[in-house]
């Protein structure tokens, strides 16, 4: 689904959420990963991973 959506943004040319250069969506790029997992860390989540997956 987010394939489809980069595909309307390059073909369409349409700006979204202030990313009007290539600089700025190159950024997004490479702090979507930190943004997850900083929502993944806040929350528990890579804890709880962790724990279930050393259980064994």
């Amino acid at each position: 689904m987010q394939d489809l959506f980069v595909r309307i943004y390059v073909i369409c040319q349409i700006d979204a959420f202030g990313l009007d250069t290539d600089k700025k969506r190159l950024m997004r790029l490479f702090f979507q990963p930190v943004l997850i997992l900083l929502a993944l860390w806040s929350t528990g989540a890579i804890k709880t991973f962790a724990q279930k997956r050393f259980i064994f």
